[in-house]
């Protein structure tokens, strides 16, 4: 049996692909869709708890670009900018 992976683009073109990077030179982390070209910050300052972050899943999470990739990529890169080690069960 055979498998290959599709991104929701390639399903649905108005699915936009969603990737989120540090951005240290604007000192934020940047939303950037793929396809539509539009962006979306997160101040630094704004995410630098374990609460706030988890405040602003709760607060990304209601977005129609926002997925379960996307939340744990934000985690682990907001989590490390804090020097907190994410720790799985």
């Amino acid at each position: 049996m055979e498998f290959s992976v599709v991104k929701y683009s390639e399903i649905d073109p108005f699915i936009p692909e969603v990737t989120v990077e540090r951005d240290d030179k604007l000192r934020c982390f940047t939303f950037v869709g793929d396809k539509i070209g539009y962006f979306y910050h997160v101040s630094y300052n704004r995410c630098d708890t374990p609460s706030k972050i988890l405040g602003w899943c709760d607060h990304l999470k209601r977005k129609t670009w926002f997925d379960t990739y996307l939340l744990d990529s934000f985690i682990q890169l907001a989590f490390e900018r804090i020097g907190v080690r994410k720790e799985y069960p």
